[in-house]
């Protein structure tokens, strides 16, 4: 019985192992990005890009001249704005907005991924009467934002990978023409 379930066991990880299925989060990147340098003015989010970037398998450089690429996010905003009032002239919902905008560059200055603007909202009821509940899951939204930012972004740079293995068919590289 117990060799039943083991052998059920690994076959099961073959078949899924054997799709291309991938745990979430964890996405193959090129050769190109196996030593990548985040550089960035939102201390935040370049620590969870470089936490990403390690899960999927690439050194992070401490400085741009050790790395194969360079990841720079040109931009990262993260906003509130008031959607709806009460009576009072209190707001009662926000709509929070974290924009992100990045490119990355090969070691010798080769744009890989052109500049790209990737964004996520969320909507916020607001009660006053529970400011530091509200504070506390605005903290979450923004921190569910930001995760889901950089899965996107680590997405982008997985397309690096496929773009470099299609290549050759790509730019309508020569094939064996048959003999007739």
């Amino acid at each position: 019985m117990l060799f039943r379930v083991a052998m059920t066991l690994l076959v099961g990880a073959s078949l899924i192992s054997g799709c291309g299925f991938h745990l979430r989060g964890k996405v193959p990147l090129s050769d190109k990005l196996a030593t990548v340098y985040v550089d960035g003015d939102n201390r935040q989010l370049v620590e969870a890009l470089k936490k990403g970037l390690r899960f999927a398998g690439a050194a992070v450089a401490t400085e741009p001249t050790e790395a194969t690429a360079v990841l720079d996010l040109v931009e990262a905003n993260y906003e509130r704005k008031v959607r709806t009032v009460d009576t009072r002239g209190l707001a009662t919902r926000y709509q929070l907005f974290y924009t992100v905008v990045f490119e990355v560059r090969d070691s010798s200055g080769e744009t890989l991924l052109a500049q790209s603007r990737l964004s996520q909202n969320r909507d916020l009821e607001f009660d006053s009467t529970q400011l530091l509940q509200k504070v506390d899951e605005e903290e979450f939204l923004r921190e569910d934002m930001e995760t889901e930012l950089v899965q996107q972004i680590l997405r982008q740079l997985a397309t690096v990978a496929a773009r470099a293995h299609r290549l050759p068919v790509a730019l309508g590289a020569e094939r064996p023409v048959p003999a007739s």
